[in-house]
């Protein structure tokens, strides 16, 4: 398999503990920010393969992070966590640069699910 490095952004603790943890478990290095701007610093370094972004998050918004990450990572592939409904998200931007959305709440085989059928052009089984 490709090594991919995997960036979560997300203000909750337990949702960044319990990511991390799945995807370490299953063979993905990742590193955990609790803001957009310290996300944003970590992805200038890292240059992640795939990114997890909460949707809602403090001071900047999900879409905002999803936004400048590209424009700091464009090969990134990014995954957007939400606890809301689609239909309660359904006037996002046309061009939000996310592959896939992630309902919260989920579990490990909706994440790694999620996170394989985003990476699958990049990975090799």
């Amino acid at each position: 398999m490709t090594k991919i490095d995997v960036l979560i952004i997300d203000d909750d603790k337990g949702v960044c503990w319990f990511v991390s943890e799945m995807l370490r478990l299953n063979g993905f290095s990742n590193y955990s920010c609790s803001s957009g701007p310290e996300g944003l610093a970590q992805a200038e370094v890292l240059k992640p393969g795939l990114a997890i972004i909460d949707y809602k998050l403090g001071t900047m918004n999900g879409v905002e992070v999803a936004q400048r990450l590209k424009q700091v990572c464009p090969e990134a592939v990014i995954v957007m966590l939400t606890g809301y409904s689609p239909e309660a998200i359904k006037d996002l931007p046309g061009d939000l640069p996310v592959t896939a959305f992630l309902e919260k709440p989920f579990d490990i085989n909706e994440l790694l699910g999620t996170v394989r059928r985003a990476l699958e052009p990049n990975l090799l089984y």
